[in-house]
């Protein structure tokens, strides 16, 4: 592992940058866990091939109707998942490149959209389980 070198791609902030990379399972059910109901309709939207366009096409629509999820997405592609709101501070055009680049890398890690899809489905399926079992544990 110590040789090993993790794809990342570098995101402008003025001055400054960031380095993000692909999201692995853990932030995947991270996300997942936080935003399931925007993820299904997601989700949907790609089996019913709502979900066209590029990378960018796709994170623009991700931070226009979900800006909560695409500060989370950020936030975790940058290996910090606790600074959600500081990554929502991030000004719009630098939000647009770091979910662009952050869904690139995923999708190149992942083996593609469709693998991709199938582990947020999997993530889904399993945290709904385990929302159900909790549930009827407490009643």
């Amino acid at each position: 592992m110590e040789t090993l070198i993790i794809p990342s791609e570098t995101v402008a902030v003025g001055s400054a940058s960031l380095t993000v990379y692909g999201l692995g399972v853990v932030h995947i059910t991270h996300i997942v866990r936080h935003h399931r109901a925007v993820l299904d309709q997601l989700y949907n939207d790609a089996i019913v091939g709502k979900l066209e366009g590029s990378v960018e096409q796709i994170a623009m629509s991700i931070i226009d109707d979900f800006a909560p999820l695409a500060a989370m997405v950020i936030a975790c592609g940058t290996g910090a998942p606790t600074q959600t709101e500081k990554a929502a501070q991030l000004p719009f055009s630098v939000q647009v490149d770091a979910i662009e680049k952050i869904v690139r890398l995923t999708l190149v890690g992942e083996g593609g959209l469709e693998k991709l899809m199938e582990i947020v489905a999997r993530a889904m399926s399993a945290t709904a389980k385990l929302t159900s079992l909790s549930t009827s544990d407490a009643g």
